[in-house]
Order: C-alpha cells, then structure tokens, then sequence
C-alpha cells in the first residue's frame, strides 16, 4: 500500500482521509454518510490529477491497519461504498482478479460526479489518522499494540503538528490545476502535489520494528528538489538547512574516531557523485555484492551496468573510511534512519519552544531565512545530545 503522501503511484490510493464540503448534498444523497463521501471526494482528487482511485477487495487488506485511515476505514464499509458509488454512476467499478500482484482494484470519478465537484467551493476537511505508522517487511502498514513508547512518540508527534497546524506553505510562481499545484520542471515534465490541510507529518517505522526507521513525512515533501527555494512560510522567504553526510558523521562518533578532514565524498580519481551514490547506496545495501549491483543500475552512475567499476569504487569508499569500513553493505542505514529521526525531532522541539516553525524534510530544516542562526544552533544542540562523540554536527 503506498504512503497517504505518495503522489507518485498510477493511482491515487484510497485513504478516507477527505471529505469534501456540501459534495453530498449537490448529488442530494444523504451527508451523514461519511464513508461514501469519503470515496468521492477522493475519486475526485485522484481525478484531477489524471489518476484512478485504487482500493483493496481482500479482507486481510484492512486487519489491523484502522487506525491510520479516517471515518469508515473497513472491508466492510470500503466495499459497500464503492459499490453504493457505482450503482449511482457516480464513479466507475474496475475489478482486479483476487491472486492479481499487479494493479489493484479502482474506481475512476464520472463525468456526472466531476461537474458537480467542479461546481463546489474548495473546502476540503482531512483527517490523518494514527501519526505514529509501522510498516511491515514489504512496506505495507501492519497492527500494532501501544505501549508508554509509542504513546511518547505519538505526544512528540502532536506537538509537532500543532506547530505545523499553524504555517501556511505557499510556493512562488507555482500553477494550479483545481486542488492540486503542478510543478514544471526545466525538461517540461509536470507533477502534481496536494497539499494538505493543517501540513500533518507521521513517522514511519519499518520492517515491523520501532528501531528501525522512523523519519517524519509530509505533503511539502513532494515538492520538487529545484521549486524548495521558492517555498515560503507565513509569507517569508526560507532557508533550507541540512546536515552534512549525517549517517557517516554518526558512524564514527560510534567508533569514537574523528572523520577525515575535508570533504568526505572526495577520492582522488574518482568523481565526487559517483562516491556520494557509493556511500548512500552501500550503507542501505545488505549485502557488499547488492551494493555493487544497486550501484552500476543507479540514475547518475557515471559507468551505468559496469559492475567492475562500481566494485572499485565501493572499495574505495571503503578504503577512505577505513575505522566504519564494515558498515558499508551491513544494511546499517535503516538503523541509523532512527537516530537521524530522533534527532530531527529534538531540533523540532528545541524550535518549537521559541516559536520557530519549521517543515522537517528527512535530515534537514525548511525554515523562514530570519530563523537560520537559531535553527542551525537547534541542529547542533540536539547533534550534540544525541549522537556524542569527537564529530560535531556539520550543518549547512
């Protein structure tokens, strides 16, 4: 199942996370009906930008997982309203064969439906469930029991939010197409991004565990690397801060070894993208030959399909980072994603207690540029809690 944020899937996925505002009254059906709302207002916003509404007809499907979906998250429910939908020619039924690994069921919005909807003001409600989300080991949301651990992740979530709740994220320059804003790109490709009310993010954890993972998501995360500059919040222009090669800082502090001075990704003989790709691909890689592999079929490898030469370059890697040599094809960056997370939601609550807002972007800050100094002191205050050792936050 893909994340509630991904735009990037064929078909939007359904979530009952929105509901649309007088949508059921216009078709004179009954509003009370949340759950059928829900599908149709969602059939409408996976309309708009080109897409199918996809939804699940197994029941295994839905074990679990209600706590992260809004009103009516059940088989029961789900199917019942898809069905109510269609035999009121408001969306279209397009049934996948049960044992299909493919494309999932769903529905696309009617002519009939999309007038109506075009006819509307834009208030849209959202609701965004559980932000506390476990994923299983083929990233799909799984059950969980809560425990004092996850009620403190999930207080830490809230505080964020009422943080967030309060910015408003706009985008200079930016088109839009009804609901969502549709980014340009300098090739001409366009994508499209829903922005969502009240800009929740959730952490998500991996492979059924807690200790794994955990990195906060949200809409404006989806906003395209080269429009970010262009992001303003409560009408400021903002500044966006980073820590430099996090996940390698945070390995040597484990070896309590300082790291080699200068600029990390630099090996003389080789090209600087192509060591940045080794490192960031080794580390995630659970195995030294699945990061060779990964390596030679990555975009921007400089010998694309040439296993030797990504072979050469991971040993170089290797070689320059000698003290934490034995974490490159250990599988290590899911490990060390959890203590990044925590760290970035240290820095958030540091800011959040002086009134600094800010939109975490996995290991960096969007913040108004006037904010800057104190959010790179934030950075290095949580670092310096969090991930002890002779390696300082690098931040820039």
């Amino acid at each position: 199942m893909a994340y509630y944020w991904d735009q990037t899937k064929r078909d939007r996925p359904l979530g009952y996370h929105w509901r649309s505002n007088g949508l059921s009254e216009a078709l004179g059906l009954d509003p009370a009906d949340r759950s059928r709302e829900s599908l149709l207002t969602e059939a409408c916003l996976a309309a708009e930008g080109d897409r199918g509404l996809s939804y699940s007809r197994s029941k295994d499907f839905y074990a679990g997982i209600g706590r992260y979906h809004g009103t009516g998250w059940s088989y029961r429910r789900v199917l019942r309203s898809v069905a109510e939908a269609a035999g009121l020619r408001l969306v279209r039924d397009h049934r996948v064969p049960p044992g299909n690994r493919g494309r999932q069921s769903w529905v696309d919005a009617t002519d009939e439906l999309m007038g109506v909807w075009r006819s509307l003001p834009q208030a849209l409600h959202y609701s965004p469930g559980d932000p506390i989300v476990l994923r299983d080991a083929d990233g799909d949301s799984t059950g969980y029991q809560d425990t004092a651990m996850t009620a403190h992740l999930r207080g830490e979530m809230r505080e964020v939010n009422d943080m967030l709740s309060s910015i408003k994220i706009e985008v200079d320059g930016v088109s839009w197409r009804g609901r969502h804003m549709v980014f340009t790109g300098a090739d001409g490709a366009q994508s499209l991004i829903l922005p969502v009310p009240g800009n929740p993010v959730r952490r998500i954890f991996s492979r059924g565990s807690f200790e794994l993972g955990g990195r906060a998501y949200g809409w404006y995360q989806n906003i395209p690397k080269e429009w970010r500059k262009r992001i303003t919040i409560n009408g400021m222009p903002t500044a966006e801060l980073d820590f430099r090669a996090m996940h390698l800082s945070m390995l040597y502090n484990e070896a309590n070894t300082p790291m080699p001075a200068g600029d990390p990704y630099a090996i003389p003989g080789w090209q600087r993208a192509d060591v940045k790709l080794a490192v960031n691909i080794a580390l995630n890689a659970a195995t030294t030959q699945g990061a060779i592999v990964a390596l030679s079929r990555a975009t921007g490898f400089s010998a694309p399909n040439d296993r030797t030469k990504a072979a050469e370059v991971i040993l170089a890697v290797r070689a320059k980072h000698n003290p934490i040599a034995g974490a490159f094809g250990s599988d290590a960056g899911i490990r060390l994603m959890r203590r990044d997370s925590d760290i970035m939601m240290r820095a958030l609550k540091i800011l959040n207690a002086d009134g600094t807002p800010a939109l975490p972007v996995h290991d960096s800050l969007v913040v108004p540029q006037r904010h800057a100094e104190n959010t790179a002191a934030a950075m290095s205050q949580a670092w310096a809690e969090l991930s002890t050792g002779p390696n300082t936050a690098r931040i820039g």
